[in-house]
């Protein structure tokens, strides 16, 4: 979401050269690896069963058809939109998914407005709340360079094992690296101190919109 343009001296800092491994090759231990088009469908299914029960996703697709087949589609396009940047990375087998936003990033226009329609079928009568409460969202973005957590799903099957901290961490050694923090909006007040125990900091709690659920801004600041 962050809508500020990259300096020339940050995308110098931006070089760096992330496990490259492919979900064809063997990868027997848990080491997380950059995903691809080829992980899109499992990211997708693996983020609808992580959401289960969320008070923002379910808000905004209450409905159990609306969920179950267009909540996949909305995590795959949020992958999709970082994948040229290669910064989704997933464990091994695509039980936990982490999706970040770099330096600069601004979203795609065009992606934005061709997944409109379908994005409208998905969401039914909560899409005008829902874009208002993602443009709040926005507003309160942080303007300075910074990483941007858009996305962490775990599969509840797999959850209490360390596979987010597996796929969070390799972009925050990247924050520490070139001291740059990272930012992130909860959805649930209760993984405030997941996040904490990662170096996330809460900023404030905001509610979007007054008939919408509150998220929890976090800070992180390089180590």
């Amino acid at each position: 979401m962050c809508n500020k343009v990259m300096p020339a001296r940050m995308a110098e800092n931006l070089e760096w050269e992330p496990n490259r491994m492919t979900p064809t090759e063997t990868n027997k231990s848990n080491e997380p690896r950059v995903a691809t088009e080829l992980d899109l469908r499992t990211i997708g299914a693996t983020s609808t069963r992580a959401f289960v029960g969320d008070p923002v996703w379910e808000w905004l697709a209450p409905r159990a058809r609306s969920w179950k087949r267009g909540m996949p589609f909305v995590f795959r396009m949020v992958a999709a939109e970082h994948l040229g940047h290669q910064t989704v990375w997933v464990t091994p087998d695509v039980t936990a998914v982490a999706v970040w936003a770099p330096p600069g990033h601004r979203t795609n226009q065009l992606r934005e407005t061709l997944n409109a329609p379908r994005l409208a079928m998905v969401f039914g009568t909560k899409s005008l709340a829902g874009l208002r409460f993602y443009a709040a969202i926005r507003q309160a973005h942080p303007t300075e360079p910074h990483w941007y957590l858009a996305l962490l799903a775990t599969d509840p099957a797999h959850q209490g094992k360390g596979h987010g901290s597996v796929v969070l961490q390799p972009t925050l050694d990247r924050c520490d690296d070139n001291g740059l923090p990272a930012y992130l909006e909860s959805s649930k007040e209760s993984n405030v101190a997941y996040y904490r125990r990662h170096g996330f900091e809460l900023q404030r709690e905001l509610r979007p919109i007054a008939s919408g659920p509150a998220v929890w801004l976090m800070w992180r600041e390089p180590r």
